[in-house]
């Protein structure tokens, strides 16, 4: 039989599990001064363990979010300002 610890730490790694199923990954390259920043914001804020990853998807997520139903024509817009360079 079981210890009810075992248990519970199995329950706990499959939720996890699940949740890392519904997770999508997508890697990407960015330009140097991306890097910095991403890199200054979560070494200054090591109090609240924020990681490189979150503040992207905090970046993403404040930004969908901002835009609302607008978000295609604006990540439109933005491609063809930095293709041009005036972004």
């Amino acid at each position: 039989m079981l210890d009810l610890n075992v248990l519970k730490l199995i329950y706990h790694l499959l939720q996890c599990n699940n949740q890392m199923k519904k997770d999508k990954v997508i890697l990407t390259r960015v330009d140097e001064f991306i890097a910095e920043r991403v890199e200054y914001i979560a070494s200054n804020s090591k109090d609240i363990e924020l990681t490189k990853s979150e503040v992207v998807r905090i970046i993403l997520h404040a930004f969908f979010k901002s835009q609302k139903d607008k978000d295609f024509e604006k990540v439109r817009e933005l491609a063809i300002k930095m293709r041009r360079g005036l972004l």
